[in-house]
């Protein structure tokens, strides 16, 4: 397990879909966290932990890396996120700005936890062959963040819908592959000295996003 901020690991490399993310800033606004990292401080206190135990399943049987973060639950931060996937949909500039949603989103959050001075509250792991750990964490309620990718086969298109027009000129070669990210989300109430497993599945899954 390390401790580390997701911020120094995530790279925005595009400034256009800045103005699309504001979804994600309401934790930033309102939500006061005093009293619940104070709770989990109190814990940490009286030395009342548990390990987290997680295992990530996909059913073609694919080797797959998540990467998983976990952090004080935050009711604000929870519906931002939900908010951010119940309009995926809406349109097709916002399915393809989800996971710079998400992204944007839980910056949002671990700028909050900053400045209540709790980065040692963020937490962050890989799975390794499929398994991960979080091998003390304080009692409480917490969020558990992972994501995957997947890289996909995109089916070609029929070679005969081409226009003469089309034919005339030397067209870029379409991509072979996309990058799907798949996301779970998961709250855990950890009670000090008892052992809590988490499966990630297909079936379980949170939501999936276009990764570029």
């Amino acid at each position: 397990m390390q401790r580390r901020s997701f911020a120094l690991a995530v790279k925005f490399t595009s400034c256009v879909v800045v103005g699309a993310l504001t979804l994600g800033l309401g934790v930033a606004r309102g939500e006061d966290l005093g009293p619940t990292l104070e709770t989990v401080r109190a814990a940490t206190r009286a030395d009342r932990a548990a390990r987290i135990s997680g295992r990530l399943i996909h059913e073609t049987g694919r080797s797959r890396t998540a990467q998983v973060r976990l952090y004080p639950a935050a009711s604000t931060f929870s519906a931002d996120l939900e908010q951010i996937r119940a309009r995926a949909r809406d349109s097709a500039a916002n399915y393809f700005t989800v996971a710079k949603q998400l992204e944007h989103a839980l910056l949002s959050y671990e700028e909050k936890l900053l400045a209540h001075d709790a980065s040692e509250l963020m937490l962050t792991a890989q799975t390794q062959e499929g398994l991960f750990e979080f091998s003390r964490v304080p009692e409480g309620r917490w969020m558990l963040l992972a994501w995957a990718d997947t890289t996909v086969p995109v089916t070609p298109r029929d070679q005969h819908s081409k226009s003469k027009s089309q034919d005339r000129f030397l067209q870029p070669a379409p991509p072979t592959t996309y990058r799907q990210r798949d996301f779970w989300f998961i709250s855990v109430d950890v009670v000090g000295g008892e052992l809590r497993e988490v499966e990630l599945t297909d079936r379980n899954r949170w939501t999936s996003a276009i990764s570029r």
